[in-house]
């Protein structure tokens, strides 16, 4: 005689295994938000990099002002910007301005925005644009030199809570700068937390450009000049 000693899953159990799944879940969009935040951010700063050299070689060649410009109507020091124009000008040696003539525009990738400041004299300054003048010298702001460009990463933070969401949609974390919770840069000893990326922030020089790691050294949430580590 045939029998079916076969058993469903009680509600208990499937309950259970839900919210297991449910966890599961919630780790995974948490890795590849992390993960999907990094490679962005290191995307934006090579092309920043990459369009600031090709501006800086265009100001030597065609002996007139090639440059960045931000579209930071009030100056504002740690501007934050998801997209820049590419000028030239030819009746401006020191700088490009909205009226310059546009190159082209660039747009930053997702969850990927950079700052910009200008340091001098233990001051930061706000800058409007990074232009190279018709030697291929740093020519603007003439008082904001080096001009700093970073990126924070709190979704690169894999060590801290669970709950620590997207800066940009969501204030679950509270503050930014807490060092145990959605951490902007790499705190660990001898930067080398590689859920962070490797290339996050740009220094421009009157004579360089240079990329590295925003390594927060003093582990109080803040981009600090000389935290950029040169790669």
């Amino acid at each position: 005689m045939f029998t079916n000693d076969a058993k469903g899953m009680t509600l208990i159990e499937l309950v259970v295994v839900i919210a297991i799944l449910g966890v599961l879940v919630t780790l995974l969009v948490t890795e590849l938000t992390g993960q999907r935040s990094k490679n962005n951010l290191e995307t934006s700063i090579k092309q920043l990099y990459s369009d600031l050299s090709e501006m800086r070689v265009d100001a030597m060649s065609q002996k007139k002002a090639f440059g960045v410009f931000l579209n930071n109507a009030g100056a504002s020091a740690n501007f934050l910007f998801t997209t820049y124009g590419l000028y030239s000008d030819a009746g401006n040696p020191v700088s490009v301005i909205a009226t310059s003539t546009l190159i082209r525009t660039t747009t930053l990738l997702p969850l990927a925005p950079l700052k910009a400041a200008g340091y001098n004299s233990g001051i930061w300054n706000g800058i409007t644009d990074i232009t190279f003048d018709n030697k291929g010298f740093l020519s603007t702001p003439t008082n904001s030199a080096p001009i700093e460009i970073y990126a924070s990463c709190p979704n690169c933070d894999s060590s801290s809570v669970s709950n620590c969401n997207d800066q940009y949609l969501s204030t679950i974390c509270g503050s930014n700068a807490a060092t145990n919770c959605c951490r902007a840069a790499d705190m660990s000893t001898g930067c080398s937390d590689t859920s962070y990326p490797e290339f996050s922030c740009l220094v421009v020089t009157t004579t360089s450009i240079k990329t590295g790691k925003w390594c927060d050294l003093n582990t109080n949430g803040v981009y600090d000049s000389g935290e950029c580590i040169f790669k």
